[in-house]
């Protein structure tokens, strides 16, 4: 009788640990490949027991993991300075966008020389200050830092801009506290009527770029 009641109770024990224990296991194993596969999935964490708050304990730090990813993630896609996009910025946006017509690529001649003779500061302030006056990025306007010392603006809309009034306007001079300083900028312009890849399009801009530097062109 002793035997049976020991054999009954160590089935009966096995039997809990299986359902209990093993099958929390075994969803948790589960979870952590599907974690591995998909980033936004988090453990089971109800469970009251040690398990549970080991989930949650994982579940906290794959939070905080995704959340330094989606900043690193930002910090890649947008300049730091101005806020615009940045160039990996404007092609993950626009790679595959066939709406794109038309692109402004702006050049700020001898920033060096600026930086040497009215300060960091400046340099900084005038950039973030030509950013703004080439538009808000909204749905038919993309504007972009892609150089220290290049801005794009990029449209969806053929002769949604004027480039010789949009270079006028981003020209207008610059507030100091002795007075104002006045840019002469240089910008190469390209745009096509139909959809084309904003990789052309922003080769052909540039070509447009390089050609008013070496002719000491304005546009």
């Amino acid at each position: 009788v002793i035997l049976l009641v020991t054999v009954a109770a160590s089935l009966a024990f096995m039997a809990f640990l299986n359902l209990r224990v093993l099958r929390v296991l075994t969803r948790y194993v589960a979870d952590t490949q599907r974690v591995a596969r998909d980033p936004t999935h988090r453990l089971e964490g109800s469970n009251r027991t040690e398990l549970g708050v080991l989930a949650r304990t994982i579940n906290d730090l794959l939070d905080h993991l995704q959340g330094r990813e989606d900043q690193l993630r930002e910090r890649t896609l947008r300049d730091e300075l101005t806020g615009a996009y940045s160039r990996a910025g404007l092609t993950e946006l626009l790679r595959d966008d066939a709406t794109v017509r038309s692109a402004l690529l702006v050049e700020v001649p001898r920033l060096q020389e600026l930086s040497g003779l009215y300060g960091t500061a400046f340099v900084d302030r005038l950039t973030r200050e030509l950013a703004d006056r080439l538009g808000s990025a909204d749905r038919e306007k993309v504007v972009g830092r892609i150089s220290s010392n290049g801005l794009a603006l990029i449209t969806r809309a053929p002769d949604q801009i004027d480039p010789e009034q949009t270079l006028a306007d981003l020209e207008a001079p610059f507030a100091l506290r002795e007075g104002e300083v006045t840019l002469k900028l240089v910008a190469g312009y390209s745009q096509s009527a139909y959809p084309v890849p904003f990789s052309a399009l922003l080769r052909q801009a540039n070509l447009a770029l390089q050609h008013a530097i070496d002719q000491r062109e304005h546009l």
